[in-house]
């Protein structure tokens, strides 16, 4: 896994620096004028208990099991992180340093510390859908940015032209109604563009979705099924048809507003030839400035079609992913409904439990959720995802409770719906039962190997410090305390 802990502070425990030490630190750091690129995460009013609370945190999550994140959108991303974006086709020049610096600001602004930090418990490696909303993001932020910019410009050269007394009062207001009109359509087309946006977001979605769902009808063998799945593809292909209805309809109406910001700026220019009979250095001065904001309309313009290209790739690749877990989804349900036997199954608690301990050990190729030993639990795909959840299953393959899932809350959902989940505390666990854990929007799961007369458990998990290993969790223990329940595999069908 790559490091999500912002880095100065990882420093400072990297360095086994003291509690007082770390709270000393970290109020120099906050109060400092010359701030580092991750230095907007430090917070100038914290107290001793607050930044004391940030210490014990970093140190916990260091020590602790480390999770699988279900919820990427609160996941703190670190700038190194960030950067790999531009790199994903094999080109980092089209978004430069200076963008993804100014973004991985932004977005840390938004969140507050205890947020940063808890968040560092979580999987920071950017999958390819997070990248692709990071794409997004990062363009509405450089067409926010460069409206900004054009704004302030139209303001001064409204500015030159009402301040110059050689020109006359008509060619000041029909200036101004100008300025003002092109205000208007600029405003309408920022909200069209997001709006339109979020639609091709959803759409893509619904693709994504759509993919998965056609593998899994592609390869099952179970006649019930296929039939669900035909009900919903029927479901997606009506919803991405509403959504392309949708997209045309704003696009005619993006174009009809480019066309009428044209006719605008023709008969500004129009103005501008006037003004320049009675008034010609003032008359330079705004040509000056229109050349600025056509300066901004050609970057921008050369910026968007770097990202559209990069987020084409990128829907691509989510979608080819999808199939592939869709395949994936369908093989384990075939074994489950005993229509393949492939000599590897886990339909009961002790041959999941087997299958978790001959793979102890196992450990990712890099730190990034990569290797063949990773990539076999999820079927064979190498996506960089959170694995916990697929190493489970794999354990538990062939098993009717919660079939195949890449997710935790996969999990959890499916024995919910069996009526095989229970709440920590209401049930002790046995042998092969699945530990799951959900807290502050972060994710995990393991195998309960076993359970001490004094309430200790042990599990066995994939994906924890980058591996498959055991864990022992204490009763009052932070990690214990993160867990929230139970599935109970050892009471299942399948035991």
């Amino acid at each position: 896994m790559s490091e999500v802990i912002p880095s100065k502070l990882n420093e400072l425990i990297a360095q086994n620096t003291t509690r007082q030490e770390f709270i000393e630190r970290y109020k120099q750091l906050a109060s400092n004028t010359d701030k580092s690129s991750d230095a907007s995460i430090f917070d100038e009013n914290a107290d001793d208990a607050k930044i004391s609370r940030i210490f014990d945190l970093i140190v916990n999550a260091s020590n602790d099991t480390e999770f699988d994140s279900q919820t990427p959108d609160n996941i703190k991303i670190s700038e190194a992180d960030v950067k790999k974006i531009a790199g994903y086709d094999g080109d980092d020049s089209s978004i430069s340093n200076e963008d993804l610096i100014k973004y991985y600001e932004e977005k840390l602004t938004t969140s507050n510390i205890s947020n940063s930090i808890d968040s560092s418990q979580q999987n920071s490696y950017i999958t390819t859908a997070m990248a692709l909303d990071l794409y997004s993001d990062l363009k509405q932020l450089k067409e926010t940015e460069a409206e900004s910019k054009k704004i302030k410009l139209r303001d001064e050269i409204n500015e030159l032209i009402q301040n110059d007394e050689k020109i006359s009062q008509e060619l000041k207001d029909n200036a101004k109604k100008l300025k003002d009109d092109i205000d208007k359509i600029n405003k309408e087309l920022q909200a069209k563009k997001q709006e339109k946006e979020e639609l091709e977001r959803n759409k893509n979605i619904a693709l994504t979705n759509l993919a998965k769902k056609e593998a899994q009808l592609k390869d099952t063998q179970d006649e019930n099924q296929k039939e669900t799945l035909q009900g919903e593809i029927d479901k997606l292909n009506s919803d991405i048809d509403g959504y392309t209805s949708k997209i045309d309809t704003l696009s005619k109406e993006l174009s009809n507003l480019t066309k009428s910001l044209a006719k605008a700026q023709t008969k500004f220019d129009k103005l501008v030839a006037k003004i320049a009979k009675g008034s010609p250095e003032t008359a330079e001065k705004i040509s000056k400035k229109q050349d600025e904001i056509k300066e901004i309309d050609r970057k921008l313009e050369e910026d968007i079609a770097d990202i559209d290209e990069q987020s084409v790739t990128m829907e691509q690749r989510i979608q080819a992913e999808a199939r592939q877990t869709g395949q994936e989804t369908a093989y384990y349900n075939n074994v489950a409904g005993g229509y393949i036997n492939d000599g590897h199954v886990g339909k009961n608690a002790a041959q999941a439990l087997s299958n978790a301990i001959g793979e102890i050990g196992v450990r990712e190729a890099t730190g990034h959720n990569d290797g063949a030993a990773v990539a076999k639990y999820r079927g064979g795909v190498d996506n960089g995802a959170a694995w916990c959840a697929s190493f489970v299953s794999w354990c538990y393959k062939g098993n009717d409770v919660f079939g195949y899932q890449a997710s935790v809350s996969g999990i959890m959902s499916k024995a919910q719906q069996k009526g095989l989940y229970s709440a920590r505390d209401v049930y002790t666990p046995k042998p092969g039962d699945v530990m799951i854990q959900k807290s502050n929007g972060a994710s995990h799961t393991g195998i309960v190997e076993s359970v001490d007369p004094d309430g200790t458990i042990h599990t066995i998990e994939g994906n924890s410090s980058n591996q498959v290993r055991r864990v022992t969790y204490r009763k009052g223990s932070k990690g214990y305390n993160q867990i929230s329940g139970w599935v109970r595999m050892s009471d299942s069908q399948n035991s």
